[in-house]
């Protein structure tokens, strides 16, 4: 590298439109866009079609090979050939700071730390996929320089889980000219929720499908359900296909897949559904609300630092098909309702969770750390 500012590695496990990978895009993106006082670099152990759009931007984005999951030895030469590029890289950029998107890029964390090289880990995750990857979490912990977190409620989790205390830097998401979004129309007699996320059991499509059932039978409500996300868990789709079909609910349920345009995600349903059982903070909401959709959303893990219940969304227990129905049923029976929380939502989205503070945020701790 020839540029005399110091240089930052970003390490992302992978580069899908989720939750981590976009914060560290618009990261990315203004880093690119207005400068900084470092250079960043980019290496990336998995696919997504951010890479593409990294590039775009004249970072230089190198690629690990894609790790195999299946078969130990598979898999342990996999990581290896990656550690081995990634080493490789370390000794031609020669990085002042690491910045490891999530907590899941601990050999990353441990091999730059054992090089001499300052590390700051980002955590999006929350107590649950903490003490999922606890041992190898702890273990990279010792090897961290320095924490941010996405929530009060992940930096609450990081010192239960490993003792260790962080800053902390909401997400923020883009403003959105509501003028030219259709403001959603409740009604009683065509209603479409909407789930964004991932295909997989934490995220709770199971639950909506439940509340989907009882809103059908019970309250004789018109209502469609739509799921945007890739398949994350193939075994949790067949299973959540099989329920479909035995509550005969096939025709009211429809798979929208991975959108790029999240303009069209959100034109596409009345009501943002969020069902999940652990939220680090739950980016989805900001989107729904920027757009100017009510939500009805579990209360759990940082979703209650984004949503109040009753004043911008609808709160409800996770894994709870009926109470999360009878909000659905509150809404739909209740336009004004729907309507002032989403003012309120638009407003929050728009003062309180700002892209451009989430970027001065994470870049003053990013420079605060290569001090």
């Amino acid at each position: 590298m020839t540029d005399s500012k110091p240089t930052v590695l970003f390490v992302s496990h992978d580069a899908s439109r989720t939750g981590a990978p976009l914060c560290l895009s618009e990261l990315l993106t203004g880093i690119a866009n207005d400068g900084a006082r470092f250079s960043p670099f980019v290496f990336v152990t998995g696919d997504g079609p951010l890479i593409a759009e990294w590039q775009k931007l004249n970072l230089p984005v190198v690629l690990a090979q894609k790790r195999v999951r299946a078969g130990r030895l598979r898999k342990a030469l996999s990581v290896l050939r990656s550690m081995a590029s990634y080493i490789r890289l370390l000794r031609s950029v020669r990085p002042k700071l690491i910045y490891s998107n999530t907590i899941r890029n601990g050999l990353e964390v441990i091999v730059g730390r054992l090089l001499g090289i300052r590390t700051l880990v980002h955590v999006h995750e929350g107590e649950r996929i903490m003490r999922h990857y606890a041992r190898s979490f702890r273990i990279a912990s010792l090897f961290t320089s320095r924490f941010v977190c996405a929530s009060r409620y992940s930096a609450a989790s990081l010192e239960k889980v490993v003792g260790r205390n962080s800053s902390v830097v909401y997400s923020g998401v883009k403003t959105v000219d509501v003028t030219d979004v259709a403001v959603p129309q409740i009604k009683d007699d065509a209603l479409i929720l909407g789930m964004v996320g991932g295909i997989q059991p934490n995220k709770g499509q199971h639950v909506a499908v439940e509340a989907l059932s009882i809103l059908v039978a019970d309250f004789r409500l018109s209502v469609r359900l739509r799921l945007f996300g890739e398949i994350e868990n193939s075994a949790y789709k067949h299973s959540l296909d099989d329920r479909i079909a035995a509550l005969s609910l096939g025709p009211l349920v429809e798979y929208c897949g991975s959108l790029e345009d999240r303009a069209k995600i959100y034109s596409g349903f009345d009501v943002l559904v969020l069902a999940s059982y652990d939220e680090s903070f739950g980016r989805v909401l900001l989107e729904a609300l920027a757009y100017a959709k009510p939500v009805v959303a579990s209360n759990v893990g940082g979703v209650p630092e984004i949503v109040r219940d009753g004043e911008n969304g609808i709160l409800v227990p996770p894994g709870d098909p009926s109470s999360l129905a009878a909000a659905i049923v509150r809404l739909a029976s209740k336009p004004e309702l729907a309507a002032r929380i989403t003012d309120a939502g638009v407003y929050d989205v728009q003062h309180r969770f700002r892209l451009e503070d989430t970027l001065v945020g994470l870049r003053g701790v990013i420079e605060e750390a290569l001090k």
